[in-house]
């Protein structure tokens, strides 16, 4: 046999050699949590921590809970888009002043809202919500631009924040 090399051994042989290097690690029993894990509610299967490595982790869901979180989900997203429909029709002057600000505030909550609803779609996979967030998020900066361009100058018409009497 040439210097450096290894006898080649069958796959079988290093399977087993595995296993058995895997049953001298100090957690090798799958039922016992280990270091990085928390074990499972009602003696279950265990965890994973979350990243931050807190005792706090993801836990397993029925599917009945999987449906009312998603459920959840997508009542946010439907209250986000609720929101979006109707800054389309503000009832208020939002020219200067307070009317302007009111209207500032409605749609930095509709930004918050998008974000928060893309978050949460993004956590349970629900690629349709996100995309219906990240839209809501999108028509928030629009309308955030709408107010804030026409005031610093960027815009080729011009308006100011507070009303001139």
């Amino acid at each position: 046999m040439a210097p450096g090399k290894q006898p080649s051994r069958s796959p079988k042989d290093l399977t087993a050699e595995v296993d058995a290097l895997l049953k001298k690690l100090p957690y090798a029993d799958p039922a016992a949590p280990g270091p990085g894990m928390q074990p499972g509610v009602g003696g279950g299967a265990s965890v994973p921590l979350t990243a931050s490595g807190n005792r706090r982790a993801a836990q397993l869901l029925s599917p009945a809970e999987q449906r009312q979180a998603n459920l959840w989900v997508w009542a946010r997203v439907g209250l986000a888009a609720v929101l979006a429909v109707a800054l389309t029709q503000w009832p208020y002057a939002r020219a200067c002043g307070f009317g302007l600000f009111a209207y500032g505030t409605a749609v930095l909550v509709l930004l918050v809202a998008g974000g928060w609803c893309a978050i949460a779609s993004w956590k349970r996979r629900l690629p349709w919500a996100h995309v219906l967030a990240l839209i809501m998020v999108f028509w928030g900066i629009t309308l955030a631009a709408e107010i804030v361009l026409p005031r610093i100058g960027y815009a080729s018409e011009h308006a100011t924040w507070r009303c001139l009497s």
